[in-house]
């Protein structure tokens, strides 16, 4: 309950505390949320490692925004609609888990970083180039949330179960992309070895 109040109620003070929330009425209670809120403005040790590692997974996500936008734009032939709407699909969700990023950075101290990771374009690139292009960055986006999921492991639940679903969706676009650079009618073998 006292984390829910300084999410909520964190720039008050303790006068406006005290007359807002029940439990902050006594002097005891308003000074355990001020602490509390107190606590949370400075990054522990973990949190910082945390802010470094989402910093980074923040600008791989918004490069994906601009690589997948980016690649969208080079696709012709008879299945370019499928494969352009698939790109840019993933360019929303990369523009999404950017946000969330984001917004967790924020949550537990940190400033969200401006930059944002480097690119290369794939010119005239064929779909199976482009695909390769995406699983290298797909890998990449998994291995930086395995990186925060050994950090925050057992020290912080929420950036935990975030990383945690975090590494199994990226995962499993991983083995998505796998299965479209497989030539028709192969049959898969061992996809998701990551």
């Amino acid at each position: 309950p006292l984390c829910l109040c300084f999410c909520l109620f964190g720039r008050m003070s303790l006068t406006s505390l005290r007359s807002t929330i029940p439990c902050a009425r006594s002097v005891t209670g308003a000074l355990a949320i001020l602490a509390c809120r107190r606590a949370f403005a400075t990054p522990s040790g973990v949190h910082k490692e945390a802010i470094d590692l989402l910093n980074r997974v923040l600008e791989i996500e918004l490069a994906g925004v601009a690589k997948y936008t980016n690649w969208s734009f080079g696709v012709f032939g008879p299945t370019r609609h499928p494969v352009v709407e698939w790109l840019r699909g993933q360019a929303k969700e990369s523009l999404d888990h950017a946000i969330q990023a984001g917004d967790l950075l924020t949550q537990i101290g940190g400033t969200p970083s401006s930059a944002v990771a480097p690119t290369q374009p794939v010119p005239k690139a064929t779909i199976d180039v482009i695909l390769q292009a995406s699983l290298v960055h797909e890998k990449h986006a998994v291995d930086l949330y395995r990186d925060l999921l050994k950090v925050v492991e057992g020290k912080d639940i929420v950036l935990e179960e975030y990383a945690r679903g975090m590494v199994v969706e990226e995962a499993s676009h991983v083995a998505e992309v796998k299965k479209m650079l497989l030539p028709t009618g192969s049959t898969p073998s061992a996809i998701l070895d990551l």
